[in-house]
């Protein structure tokens, strides 16, 4: 009699070992394109658009000194979208750790903004909304991932 791990299904159960989950993390997560994706998810859906951080808050609103400095760029009472030059959304990166993913940026605007009374570390996580969207996004590298550890291709 043939035990189950001498067949071809038994090959494929032994491969599932090697399977790590840290691994699938790093890998999909380092990917540059869903860290674009993740920073673009922050930079244009919840800063530019709705001015709000990973709890849904509205930052902060600008105010009428604000509007006449910006010449009317910023409206008084719109919420901030930490637009400027567009330094700090360009120096924005990525870093991937064991079990979170970091946002920051290296402008100087965004080490001055940290030493503000509103700033707030939730300026730079998802929301849950989005969250959902970059977890359906990178499904795709998860299950890649998953095939070729288990040499399904």
């Amino acid at each position: 009699m043939v035990s189950l791990m001498e067949t071809a299904i038994g090959e494929r159960l032994l491969r599932t070992k090697i399977l790590f989950e840290a691994v699938a993390w790093l890998e999909v997560n380092s990917k540059s394109m869903n860290k674009r994706f993740l920073m673009d998810l922050i930079r244009e859906e919840q800063l530019r658009k709705e001015g709000i951080d990973g709890d849904g808050d509205i930052i902060g609103r600008y105010s009428y000194v604000t509007q006449i400095i910006s010449k009317g760029k910023k409206r008084a009472g719109e919420p901030y979208t930490l637009y400027d030059t567009g330094a700090f959304y360009r120096g924005m990166f990525v870093i991937v750790l064991k079990d979170i993913l970091k946002v920051e940026s290296t402008s100087d605007s965004y080490i001055e903004m940290r030493d503000q009374w509103w700033w707030v570390d939730e300026i730079m996580s998802l929301t849950d909304e989005n969250l959902q969207i970059y977890i359906n996004w990178t499904k795709k590298d998860y299950i890649a991932y998953v095939r070729k550890a288990l040499q399904l291709d």
